[in-house]
């Protein structure tokens, strides 16, 4: 337990209304469960304790998953080779000693984004020994998870059929870029940005008069890996109420495709093509981000109400505003948006980004420094979330590494160990699960079969990160303080599966008999889609005026689009938790429920009050900053949290401001966490018999999702300056937007294989010699230093081809490549209308609108269709007379 944890449970007496109910209040340490625990001795229950996951996972999307299920308590054995490390180009990093050798691949500071947490065996999957040993770990195991490719899926007999066969009960997950199903891009090469340019996510990115710009972390990969989680937990659950294993097929593709819900809706309906709007948003104006008295410091800022306006008009000196005719309604000031800019800009001017977000967040104002991920070593939030965590390392003295973007306060997360070692528990995995002595793992070492352990680094001491010295003073921590006591890792125990009294009915979806009430805001509300999507009951509690997402664009007809999205299939119910009666009823309707997911406070202050009648029930709060913390009260929306995260430092091009991703993308995250959060929360009660209080901030979210490639410890050891660029990577090449002879193409060489096809290509079809050169074989990263020659080579080759056919060819060739699509293209793409991916509903007053379908497909528990989005208070008769809540019946929505 760290010296400094402060960490209590304040009870209290009345609620933030005023109400005189009983409610517990957090204090100080987020982690008080695990601290309070570790001082008496004994290992905190985890959520997912009992689990063991086999992964063979690669790059972030499955990885990441895996990860997530790790740090919430599974036993995740990370399944490696040494030859799939050298093929990806593992290296040492620059400060590692010159004779590390293979522990060298070990210390890369981006493992840890995506593998802490883990165990790691070594086995060669292409050998016979290698592929039988898998199969006695998935024998032993819950869920298997791979994001290879389908081609490699097969080729290593890894495919549902195959795994079933070993393990009938299992839940198995596969991750292909495309999906596993008979459509035309089935087998092809597929990462992160070939997704983001393929589904039209990086369309709507950048400003409307210039290209589109590249965000500098593969989104696409963490909008599947945090499906995967959901998905994964949900089987878990639905498996624990008596059901059975199954096949979870997740398509990167449609699974981001899927976030582009509103914008499907809008062309569905005949509506405009979505184009780029750079900071601004249909929903408010002004929103921007603005220089300040700092080179390259920017502050964001964002008006979200009319009463936010009227006070930042008084702040930047422009007092008429609050009287101007023209700027009484947000579609009003939208109009006048850069008049209203260059007034703010100028105020912002003469002023630090820290000065000008805090006197604006001071009077209520949304806004926030524009952080680069340096930022981050002394945010005071971050330090007060203890969102940093020094763990031990196989290696080295010492690793730091992000959290979860949650907490849980009676299952807390795992913060303990970085990533393992390549082949580093071989021991204690292969004897503990395969039976095999030490004398024949070292045969099968010998023969290949299983990769070894690399030898320790040379010298007595382990190796230190060279930037600790002055990097953990920042963070405020010190080995002594920070570092987890004792060496127990996870629980490797894996207990028989508990007995339920529930059943999950054959046909119904994986949470289907699960209640929730839903109070969630527009950042949010994406969990409970998925929730209710997933089969539960969800009940959307609104204000007598109706909940604030629907005052959210785009529109249709005065409609949010993005209400009707993210409420399709719940029921809604209209009360005012000002009124005493009304909260009464409220809190019946909690009693009732398995979980409360809201973003109000004063709602979970109900909620927790609740618990007291129903000790089962389970709360999430999802929140701008979580519930602790110096930021906790600040306004934000999706762009000043983007500001914080650091990926808008590094979004856009080199001689504008920085940009926001453009789609939504924040609410998606952070519903996606908020939905996780839930489910583990729900699934920990096999454990503990009573529900908990999951506490999510969105700042954490985004930022979580900014650390792949781009994020603090990477940053901090390779001391590579981060900056825009527009459309092209930072660090390889080639990887970014290449000129088509109609439209732009993604396409990036990642590997020696890629770069061969590649170059061979170009050399066929114009002759360059020089393409051909030994000095761009050495990898990517090395390639950067020549990047205006490969643009060149690339360009010259792309434009001989229309950007379909460019890719098809590139695909043909083993060479991740996509066009660049509008959101328009998806309505008409082969590859989805061959898998059947889209789902109508008829929604009053609007008609027939085509909507996503599911984000993963489950083969035993079907994702529910598209339904029609209740009006505000729809469902008011299912509330009985101060009675208790009505279960759903038909006609009920």
């Amino acid at each position: 337990m760290s010296s400094r944890c402060v960490a209590r449970l304040e009870s209290t007496t009345s609620t933030p209304r005023g109400r005189a109910e009983a409610s517990t209040t957090l204090v100080g340490c987020a982690r008080h469960r695990e601290c309070t625990m570790a001082a008496a001795g004994s290992d905190p229950v985890r959520a997912l304790d009992g689990v063991r996951v086999v992964e063979c996972g690669v790059a972030i999307a499955g990885p990441l998953a895996g990860r997530y299920l790790a740090h919430l308590g599974a036993d995740v054995i990370k399944v490696e080779s040494r030859s799939r490390s050298a093929a990806l180009g593992m290296r040492a990093p620059a400060w590692a000693p010159p004779d590390v050798g293979l522990a060298g691949g070990d210390m890369l500071a981006g493992n840890n984004t995506f593998n802490a947490q883990k165990r790691g065996v070594g086995l060669e999957l292409k050998s016979p020994e290698g592929r039988d040993l898998l199969d006695r770990l998935i024998e032993q195991s819950d869920v298997f998870l791979t994001n290879f490719s389908v081609p490699a899926i097969n080729s290593l007999r890894i495919d549902y059929e195959h795994v079933r066969a070993v393990n009938p009960d299992i839940v198995y997950v596969s991750m292909p870029g495309y999906g596993s199903g008979e459509g035309p891009y089935r087998d092809y090469k597929s990462w992160g940005p070939n997704l983001s340019s393929f589904s039209g996510l990086d369309y709507l990115t950048g400003d409307p008069d210039r290209q589109p710009a590249m965000t500098p972390v593969p989104l696409p990969d963490y909008i599947a890996g945090y499906h995967a989680v959901t998905a994964i937990i949900s089987a878990l659950l639905h498996r624990q109420r008596g059901g059975a294993g199954q096949w979870i097929d997740i398509s990167q593709f449609e699974s981001a495709v899927a976030t582009l819900g509103p914008y499907i809706g809008q062309v569905s309906l005949g509506g405009e093509e979505p184009d780029r709007t750079g900071n601004r948003s249909p929903s408010s104006a002004p929103r921007g981000v603005f220089p300040t008295s700092e080179d390259d410091r920017w502050v964001a800022v964002s008006a979200r109400t009319d009463d936010e306006f009227r006070t930042l008009a008084r702040i930047v000196g422009q007092p008429e505003w609050a009287d101007d005719a023209r700027l009484q309604t947000a579609e009003g000031r939208r109009a006048h948006e850069d008049e209203l800019e260059a007034a703010i800009a100028g105020w912002c001017a003469g002023r630090t980004r820290e000065e000008a977000a805090y006197v604006l967040q001071a009077a209520g104002v949304a806004a926030a420094p524009v952080q680069d991920h340096l930022d981050h070593l002394a945010d005071p939030q971050l330090r007060a979330r203890r969102f940093w965590h020094l763990v031990r390392h196989a290696w080295l003295d010492a690793d730091l590494i992000d959290g979860l973007p949650f907490h849980l306060d009676d299952t807390p997360v795992r913060h303990e160990d970085a990533s393992p070692a390549l082949g580093g528990d071989n021991a204690d995995i292969l004897a503990g699960l395969a039976d095999l002595s030490p004398d024949r793992i070292e045969e099968l070492a010998e023969t290949g079969a299983v990769s070894a352990p690399a030898d320790p680094p040379p010298g007595d001491a382990k190796p230190e990160r060279p930037y600790f010295g002055w990097a953990l003073p920042l963070l405020r921590m010190s080995r002594d303080a920070d570092m987890p006591a004792g060496a127990d890792g996870v629980a490797t125990d894996r207990p028989a599966r508990p007995g339920s009294s529930s059943t999950s009915p054959a046909g119904a979806g994986p949470v289907d008999g699960l209640r929730v009430v839903d109070l969630s805001d527009g950042m949010s509300a994406y969990g409970a889609r998925l929730l209710a999507h997933l089969g539960a009951d969800v009940v959307r509690v609104e204000p007598p005026e109706g909940a604030s997402i629907r005052h959210e664009g785009p529109y249709a007809d005065n409609r949010s689009l993005l209400q009707l999205y993210m409420d399709g299939g719940k029921r809604s119910v209209t009360l005012s938790l000002d009124d005493p009666a009304d909260a009464a009823t409220f809190e019946e309707l909690c009693a009732s429920a398995d979980l409360v997911y809201t973003a109000d406070e004063d709602a979970l202050a109900i909620a927790q009050a609740a618990r007291e009648a129903n000790p089962e029930l389970a709360t999430v709060a999802v929140t701008p900053f979580g519930l602790t913390g110096p930021y906790r009260a600040w306004a934000a929306d999706d762009l000043t949290l983007w500001a914080l995260s650091g990926i808008l430092q590094l979004t856009g091009y080199p001689d504008r401001r920085p940009l926001i991703p453009g789609a939504m993308l924040a609410k998606y995250f952070v519903g996606q966490v908020g939905a996780i959060a839930a489910l583990a929360a729900l699934y920990a009660r096999t454990h503990t018999g009573r529900g908990q209080l999951a506490d999510v901030s969105a700042h954490e979210v985004l930022l979580s999702t900014s650390q792949g490639g781009t994020g603090l410890p990477t940053l901090i050891e390779d001391a590579n300056p981060r900056r825009r660029t527009g459309s092209s990577a930072l660090g390889s090449s080639p990887y970014g937007y290449y000129t088509c002879s109609d439209r732009l193409v993604c396409l990036l060489a990642l590997t020696v294989g890629h770069w061969d096809a590649l170059a061979s290509w170009i050399h066929e079809e114009t002759g360059a010699e020089g393409v051909l050169e030994e000095r761009f074989r050495a990898s990517s990263m090395v390639r950067k230093q020549y990047d205006d020659e490969v643009q060149e080579y690339v360009d010259s080759l792309a434009g001989r081809y229309e950007a379909d056919e460019f890719c098809k060819e590139a695909q043909r060739r083993g060479i991740p490549a996509a066009p660049v699509n509008p959101t328009g293209a998806m309505l008409r793409d082969p590859h989805l209308a061959a898998l059947d991916y889209w789902s109508d509903a008829e929604q009053p007053g609007l008609g027939r609108i085509r909507w996503p379908g599911a984000p993963f497909r489950m083969d035993g528990t079907p994702w529910a269709g598209a339904a029609p989005a209740p009006e505000s208070g729809q469902h008011n008769a299912d509330l009985a007379d101060g009675g208790p809540w009505r279960p759903r019946g038909d006609g009920t929505g």
